[in-house]
């Protein structure tokens, strides 16, 4: 305390600036003797100033983690940024996906996007300019459709037969076409089925550019040269990779789900039926996850619009839809 009262004296009525190393020291001994220690101790500082400086370091301090935590946050958006803009554009290098993050008040350097990319497994654009099957696909959605056959058996007076059917599926909208069903297939028939497909009326494959297939024998050497005469080009995928066709595969697995293992068949008439009955279900009726829940081809006036005031309340004014004896059922509002 006499100490403190001599170098009072030397230094006058001279405001003392501490540095904030000299505040912490001063603000974490002040807190331990607390008001009225200090008051009993002559010191530098009054106790207030202490007690205030202690204060603002608390503040400080939980200030700083804020700042961090907001900080981290912003890092985070600009990487899940920079790794969003390189995938959506394999042929932009790191200057260009500068030039972007500048369109959007986002300033990073070349080096700053480098190592966000390599960190990320994201390969430089030489390398990422090859162009996925996914890639592919998105590439080319509204000009794409798939095709393949599937199988089922169907009792006959020869026995049990097994029946090839065959469809196409536009990869855009999911809307499905029955082309032909038969036991017996060969190259004869399948060309006569493409044949219609292709119509520049109203064929299928009108306005299509390419067609998923498999390595089916029946999709033959004269089968791709017709499609390339007439603008399509067959894309057939690896063998053992029915994944590189999953909207036409995931058609045959609903298919047969919801109704054909549903079923037994006797005669090729009933078959026909069931699948006739099922593919328009399909197209109208059924609701598809992979186009936000929607319909492919709704008929007027079946769908009420989704937070309708006028949507209907009243069970009774509900009517059901049923095919294939019930099995699959549609609900929509009664005509008035």
């Amino acid at each position: 305390m006499e100490e403190n009262k001599v170098l009072k004296e030397f230094h006058g009525d001279k405001r003392l600036n501490f540095t904030n190393e000299q505040r912490k020291r001063l603000a974490r001994k002040g807190r331990k003797l607390g008001l009225n220690g200090l008051r009993k101790v002559t010191t530098l500082v009054t106790p207030e100033t202490i007690l205030a400086w202690h204060r603002k370091l608390v503040a400080l301090k939980y200030t700083a983690k804020r700042q961090m935590s907001v900080l981290r946050k912003s890092q985070q958006e600009v990487r899940r940024m920079v790794v969003r803009i390189a995938l959506e554009n394999p042929t932009w290098g790191y200057s260009r996906i500068v030039g972007a993050l500048q369109n959007i008040g986002i300033k990073r350097s070349k080096t700053t996007i480098a190592n966000i990319l390599q960190k990320e497994g994201i390969k430089p654009t030489p390398e990422r300019h090859h162009l996925d099957w996914n890639g592919f696909l998105k590439s080319h959605w509204d000009v794409l459709c798939a095709t393949d056959f599937f199988t089922t058996e169907v009792w006959t007076w020869k026995g049990l037969i097994r029946y090839h059917v065959h469809f196409i599926i536009e990869v855009a909208t999911r809307k499905v076409r029955i082309t032909h069903i038969s036991c017996q297939w060969n190259e004869s028939v399948i060309l006569n089925v493409f044949r219609g497909l292709l119509d520049g009326i109203d064929g299928d494959l009108l306005r299509k550019r390419y067609l998923i297939m498999d390595r089916d024998p029946l999709f033959t050497k004269a089968l791709r040269r017709l499609l390339k005469s007439c603008g399509v080009n067959p894309v057939r995928y690896r063998p053992g990779e029915p994944l590189m066709n999953i909207y036409a595969e995931r058609f045959v697995k609903s298919i047969k789900n919801e109704c054909l293992d549903r079923l037994i068949f006797v005669g090729e008439a009933s078959l026909q039926k069931a699948v006739r009955e099922y593919a328009a279900h399909y197209n109208e009726e059924r609701n598809h996850q992979g186009i936000d829940n929607n319909l492919i081809n709704p008929r007027p006036g079946t769908v009420i619009p989704v937070g309708d005031p006028q949507a209907v309340e009243n069970h009774a004014e509900i009517a059901r839809t049923g095919r294939l004896g019930d099995m699959l059922n549609f609900y929509q509002k009664k005509a008035a």
